[in-house]
């Protein structure tokens, strides 16, 4: 899962042809549907970052790898869907569900934190292994 979201976190760094918000490019009255895509890839891409944080810290529950899965998943057909043109009731429900993802993402982030500052629960002493001669 680590090498999926590394090359996803590649793809939205380096898409080509991509302009970059403060970039100076100035954007024409007709272009909204650049400047949203942009912004939702920007946003995708702090997802990706902070998933990719947690999951390099390798303390998260199988119910938050789930659940970090599925909004992977949930990007990748977004990804797919910005490759055609879309109307605009279309963008602003990808944008509402990335503000949503983006908000359950820094609740996990916290979660994950707390587990790591956590010490390990103390299990049985392992007892020493007997030597038959």
């Amino acid at each position: 899962m680590r090498g999926l979201i590394i090359f996803a976190i590649m793809a939205l760094v380096m898409a080509p042809g991509m302009p970059r918000e403060g970039s100076g490019q100035h954007m024409h009255p007709g272009t909204h549907v650049a400047g949203q895509m942009v912004h939702s890839m920007g946003m995708m891409s702090e997802i990706m970052k902070d998933i990719n944080q947690m999951t390099s810290e390798g303390r998260m529950t199988p119910e938050q790898q789930r659940e970090i899965s599925d909004m992977m998943n949930q990007m990748g057909k977004m990804m797919r869907q910005m490759t055609t043109p879309q109307p605009r009731q279309m963008e602003e429900e990808q944008h509402r569900q990335l503000t949503k993802m983006q908000k359950r993402v820094k609740a996990m982030k916290k979660q994950v934190e707390k587990q790591k500052k956590r010490p390990a629960q103390p299990g049985p002493k392992p007892q020493p292994e007997e030597h038959k001669h």
